[in-house]
């Protein structure tokens, strides 16, 4: 039972008979469903959040007739770009066939003939491009797919063969990065301990990794996101000192900095909510990182980008990034009372050349749903830009139904 206290006026309020007065709702329009269905469809009923709608719909300007993506219009694709738009746009629910296959066939053809993928198409391959890759082509349900396994292969001869060398900053974040994609492998494998053992003897003074003296935010998150999918303990003062070095980069616009006394910046924001949802990170439960996404939604600009810095101009990468930060977190299943009202608009338009239910009882439902999410938005203040939790959990089960449904 959620309890919620407005002062004097206290209100018990149960959270399912919220979702059984939801359920009586989309039961209620079930009845006709056969009558309805073939019109919300040509009326393109689309539940994904408009601000990641916006997102893709800028990032879809850069792609070119080889099917990938690039930074400038009138650049060439790059194959580390194409595949974060692809896991962006597969992250968000929002269907674009043709752009993501005609993506994946470009992807395909630009990977090296030892199975890794490179920055630009003309160099040599590198594993973080090829890490990007595999994720892109695994989200694509590709991951049996021999270029997959090719690419896989790189990954872990790169590790076996690293890990006999010096353990230098650089070759230690390269070899962390490759097992948050081929951990699997290594998990049960002989030279666990002796990879966690190296890349612990690259830790800085205070437990962070990175090339300099001090580290980074992103190159510790990586190395704690490949320790804990190698098992390592969470609680381990080494794994609580990374975490705590990471959060302690949040700095005043409610963003990470990259490195101490740097600039706050989306890309490093989005890429450290990445890596943590990665690992089964809750941020719905997190009010900190709650209110880092709502700096990064704040962020957004008029062309529907999201820049590295704020107030600079768009950036595809950190864009993509963006999107599949907040498509995974589950923060943008949110919808504002607005769109619950446009969404109960088109229901009612569509069904009322049916027939066959009581319009004034639903609306009457829904006005008082809609009051008491108003309600609990304006005391739990969770973000300015959308509605509250209580939202995210209605709307969750209403993409659901209808996801049954059509």
């Amino acid at each position: 039972m959620m309890v919620v206290d407005y002062g004097n006026d206290k209100e018990k309020i149960e959270l399912n008979d919220i979702i059984n007065m939801w359920e009586s709702f989309i039961n209620d329009i079930t009845l006709n469903i056969s009558k309805i269905i073939d019109k919300i469809k040509k009326e393109g009923a689309d539940f994904v959040n408009p601000i990641i709608k916006n997102a893709l719909e800028w990032i879809s300007n850069f792609q070119d007739e080889t099917g990938g993506f690039k930074n400038e219009v009138g650049e060439e694709p790059l194959p580390t770009i194409t595949s974060y738009v692809i896991i962006a746009f597969l992250a968000s629910g929002l269907k674009q066939t043709e752009r993501i296959s005609k993506a994946i066939k470009y992807l395909i053809k630009a990977q090296k003939n030892d199975g890794s993928w490179p920055y630009y198409e003309a160099t040599d391959g590198a594993v973080g491009p090829t890490v990007i890759a595999l994720k892109a082509l695994r989200m694509a349900n590709m991951d049996r797919d021999e270029s997959f396994i090719k690419g896989r292969n790189f990954l872990i001869n790169y590790i076996q063969e690293t890990i006999n060398e010096d353990p230098k900053p650089l070759n230690v974040i390269k070899v962390a990065l490759a097992i948050t994609e081929v951990y699997d492998y290594f998990r049960y494998h002989e030279l666990r301990d002796a990879i966690i053992n190296w890349i612990l003897k690259s830790r800085t003074a205070r437990g962070s990794y990175g090339i300099t003296l001090k580290g980074d935010t992103e190159s510790t998150i990586t190395v704690y996101e490949a320790l804990h999918k190698l098992g390592v303990d969470p609680t381990e003062k080494h794994m609580e000192d990374m975490i705590n070095y990471v959060f302690s980069q949040i700095g005043e616009n409610k963003l990470f900095r990259r490195c101490e006394d740097g600039e706050e910046k989306l890309d490093t924001t989005a890429y450290i909510l990445c890596s943590l949802e990665e690992i089964g990170y809750n941020i719905l439960e997190d009010e900190t990182l709650l209110s880092v996404v709502s700096s990064i939604l704040a962020s957004a600009n008029d062309d529907g980008g999201f820049p590295e810095m704020i107030g600079k101009p768009s950036d595809i990468e950190t864009t993509a990034l963006v999107v599949t930060a907040l498509s995974k977190s589950g923060v943008m299943k949110v919808v504002s009372l607005e769109r619950l009202n446009v969404l109960l608009q088109k229901f009612k338009n569509t069904i009322s050349n049916n027939g066959g239910l009581n319009l004034k009882e639903m609306e009457k439902e829904f006005n008082i749903l809609s009051m008491k999410i108003d309600k609990l938005n304006r005391d739990l203040k969770m973000w300015k830009s959308v509605s509250g939790m209580l939202a995210s959990i209605t709307f969750a089960l209403i993409s659901l139904l209808l996801e049954k449904i059509l």
